[in-house]
C-alpha cells in the first residue's frame, strides 16, 4: 500500500475548522472548543513556519523542533510568534490578539485538562473568537483561506477562493 499524502498546514487548518463547525452544529460544544483551539494552534504553526523557514531560510527540521517545544497556544505565541515578530509591522496586530487567544486557550484547557463541559453560549463565544483569530492570523500568511461561520459556508468560501 502507498503512503498516505501528508496534508499541508493550510489543509490542516481548513479541515480542523470544518470539523470544529460540524461539532458545534451537532451540539458537541465541549469538543468544538477543543477543536477550535487546535485550529488556532495549527494557524500559529503557519505563522512560525512562514517567518522562520520561508523568510529567514532556517531548516524546516529545526523549526519543527521549536514548534514541538513551544507546545500549546501560550508557548506558540509567547515563545515564538511574539519574539519572532518583535520590531516588525505585524507585531502590534499579533499582540492585539492576546486576550482572544488566551480566552480560547483557557476554555480549551478547562475541557482538555479538567474535564469540564461547556454549554452553547460558551461554545458560541469561543468559536466566534477562534474565527476572528484565524482571520487575523491568516490575513498575511494564507490570504486565500477563508473561515465560514457554518460548515456549509466554510466549504463554499474555500471552493470559491480556489
Amino acid at each position: 500500500m502507498g503512503k498516505k499524502k501528508e496534508r499541508t498546514d493550510p489543509e490542516k487548518v481548513f479541515a480542523n475548522w470544518n470539523k470544529t463547525l460540524g461539532l458545534f452544529e451537532r451540539s458537541e460544544y465541549s469538543v468544538a472548543i477543543v477543536r477550535a483551539g487546535v485550529t488556532v494552534e495549527l494557524a500559529a504553526n503557519i505563522v512560525v513556519r512562514a517567518e522562520l523557514v520561508k523568510k529567514r531560510n532556517l531548516p524546516a527540521e529545526f523549526v519543527d523542533s521549536l514548534l514541538n517545544n513551544a507546545n500549546g497556544l501560550k508557548g506558540k505565541f509567547e515563545k515564538l510568534i511574539y519574539p519572532i515578530l518583535r520590531g516588525s509591522e505585524s507585531y502590534k496586530s499579533f499582540t492585539s490578539l492576546q486576550n482572544d487567544w488566551q480566552k480560547v486557550n483557557k476554555e480549551r484547557n478547562s475541557v482538555a485538562h479538567s474535564g469540564d463541559f461547556k454549554n452553547k453560549d460558551v461554545a458560541t463565544d469561543i468559536v466566534a473568537t477562534a474565527r476572528k483569530l484565524l482571520q487575523s492570523m491568516m490575513a498575511d500568511y494564507e490570504p486565500t483561506l477563508k473561515f465560514g461561520k457554518t460548515q456549509s459556508e466554510h466549504r463554499k468560501k474555500n471552493r470559491a477562493a480556489k
